[in-house]
């Protein structure tokens, strides 16, 4: 493909995304109204994935890396539910480095959900041929062919966004560091709890509010109450300037 046919692909799958990024916040909305447990579910499969690949391992330095990792996804999901942002396609500047792979992975479940896809229409195909002129068969294939271009349409952008990232990665990386160093900097006692929490490999669960304040030493409290005040409070600021952008647009 020359460059004229290139860009004007992802000028095409840009055009998608932002059409995806409208969606979101209303998918969000239905989401948590019509299946209130999707979350709970959700993780119950990365337990479930994370458990298979501590069986097929016995070096205890990678069994700590896959408990880490499917903690680390679990936070991500917790924070997009939070902020009714698809994590698809919001980098995080804490770990931008780390959702190259997670690109990787949703890559691969678009992938599979192609290929039932494909399975599914070449029976429609030939079920098209034994019943002619079948109206219920005709609009299952038309839903059929939707959701088949959005799974090749997701697969080809997440392709898109894992090839512009890995072009900046030694960027990201710098970056990583540089906000890693000034959460360790802002909030030193919090970090060193979480730190401690996402190590634990006796559990797959990520660490709660009131487990970290447990796990508090008594004169470590103060300093640790100070630092969950700025973090909240920034947190807040950062959601009340979204409803605004929100609103004058």
């Amino acid at each position: 493909m020359n460059n004229q046919g290139k860009n004007k692909k992802n000028g095409k799958l840009q055009i998608f995304q932002k059409f995806l990024m409208l969606v979101e916040e209303n998918e969000f909305k239905i989401i948590k109204k019509v299946m209130p447990d999707h979350l709970e579910k959700i993780e119950q499969k990365i337990d479930t994935k994370t458990r298979e690949k501590l069986e097929e391992t016995e070096d205890e330095k990678e069994k700590e890396e896959i408990i880490k990792n499917a903690k680390l996804l679990k936070l991500k999901l917790k924070n997009s539910f939070n902020s009714n942002q698809l994590i698809n396609y919001h980098i995080g500047l804490s770990s931008p480095t780390k959702f190259i792979s997670y690109l990787e992975w949703n890559k691969q479940v678009h992938l599979g959900a192609l290929k039932n896809d494909i399975f599914n229409l070449a029976i429609l195909a030939t079920l098209k041929t034994t019943l002619k002129e079948n109206k219920v068969l005709d609009i299952i294939t038309v839903f059929q062919l939707f959701f088949t271009a959005i799974n090749y349409l997701c697969i080809e952008l997440q392709k898109q966004n894992i090839e512009r990232l890995q072009q900046v990665e030694p960027m990201l990386m710098k970056r990583e560091e540089r906000e890693s160093n000034r959460f360790l900097n802002t909030y030193p006692t919090i970090a060193e709890l979480i730190d401690k929490k996402m190590g634990d490999t006796r559990s797959l669960n990520c660490p709660t509010l009131d487990e970290l304040n447990d796990m508090v030493s008594e004169e470590k409290q103060e300093q640790f109450i100070r630092e969950m005040r700025i973090l909240l409070k920034k947190e807040n600021n950062r959601r009340r300037g979204k409803r605004w952008v929100r609103k004058r647009n």
